[in-house]
């Protein structure tokens, strides 16, 4: 995934990589629902002239405005939307 974020007024390039962990389970008499988490990890960021930035203070101040981001529910939305649209077309191929 890649996605802009901005920086005390400076705008990256973000190269993420994410993995969805667990689900969405509702709640019982016992137990509280459960929703599924992300685990996100920046790859790589791009500098507003396309360098690849390299200075570890940056890219830790880039992760922590990524962090303090929606990036995880934008994540999560982006992958109900896809599974979504795959369950759709599904049903329409074996429609026909």
């Amino acid at each position: 995934m890649v996605t802009e974020i901005d920086v005390n007024g400076e705008w990256y390039e973000a190269h993420i990589e994410f993995e969805i962990v667990g689900r969405y389970i509702p709640a019982t008499r016992t137990d509280p629902e459960e929703y599924p988490e992300v685990e996100w990890t920046l790859v790589k960021a791009i500098d507003a002239e396309g360098n690849e930035v390299t200075d570890k203070e940056t890219i830790k101040d880039i992760e922590t405005a990524i962090a303090k981001s929606s990036i995880e529910s934008d994540i999560l939305e982006s992958e109900a939307d896809a599974a979504q649209q795959a369950r759709a077309e599904r049903e329409w191929d074996e429609g026909r």
